[in-house]
């Protein structure tokens, strides 16, 4: 047997809307299930190529200040990326 557990999410007056149709249908939580999965999958075959060069350079740079945090590595690692970052105008 699946557990399932209730979350809140805030989403747009249009598309509550067009949600509340599907509620009287008894077929709305069944839709926002197979959306969400659908999306995790398309993530899931998602490439770096498919990533701008800005947010996966943030995303590296948080992971560097994290593992840095850590102690799992070096601070001028740290301190030299977000250098080449200004250098970039990023």
């Amino acid at each position: 047997m699946s557990r399932k557990q209730e979350i809140k999410v805030y989403l747009p007056d249009h598309m509550v809307g067009q949600l509340e149709s599907r509620k009287k249908q008894g077929s709305r939580s069944r839709f926002i299930e197979k959306a969400i999965h659908s999306r995790l999958a398309d993530l899931k075959n998602d490439t770096l190529a498919d990533y701008p060069l800005e947010q996966l350079m943030w995303h590296i740079q948080g992971r560097l200040i994290k593992l840095n945090k850590e102690g799992r590595i070096e601070t001028n690692m740290t301190v030299a990326l977000g250098m080449y970052f200004q250098e970039l105008g990023l």
